[in-house]
Formats: C-alpha cells, structure tokens, sequence
C-alpha cells in the first residue's frame, strides 16, 4: 500500500485515502475520541473515464464537501462528490 491524499470531512468524520499501486479511492468512518478508522468503503476506482494512464495523489475537501482530487501522470485535478461517488468536474493542468 502506498498511501496518497489522506483527508478529513469538515465534521472530521469521513477520513478519505488514496492506495495509489490499486488505484482506488477509499472511505472510513473516523472516531475523534478513538482515532479509530472503520467501515471501510470503496468511493472510487480508476477508470478510463477518468484517466488512462493516470493515478489517484493527492487531495482535498472544499467547503461544500467536495473531494479534489491530484490524479498525476493524466495532469490534472477531479472533484469528485463522496455522496455520489461520482467526478463532477476536472481542471486539466499543463504538462511540464
């Protein structure tokens, strides 16, 4: 496992990673009081949809509980709404 993009939900209930060599997006339960993560679930799986060559980095959650989502060699970001499990958007970036 190579993990990428650890992040929270704004309540800091939802914990959000990456396992970049399966190319899969996962969500836990988090528990503040314990720290304990639970119930995992797949969010997301790489898919020629979404790139195909690329793989999941790094991430963050906006204000409106969106994941934006780092996928590097496909140079660009997704958003990706965990309530759908869908991507919503991307911002293709330059490659250098």
């Amino acid at each position: 496992m190579c993990s990428n993009g650890p992040t929270f939900n704004k309540a800091g209930t939802k914990f959000y990673h990456a396992d970049t060599p399966s190319n899969v997006v996962s969500e836990f339960d988090y528990c503040k009081k314990t720290g304990e993560l639970s119930n995992k679930k797949v969010l997301l799986k790489m898919n020629k949809k979404i790139s195909e060559n690329g793989l999941f980095d790094g991430s963050t959650m906006d204000a409106h509980g969106n994941l934006w989502w780092a996928i590097i060699v496909a140079s660009k970001i997704c958003k990706i709404n965990p309530q759908t499990k869908k991507v919503e958007g991307e911002l293709k970036l330059p490659m250098f």
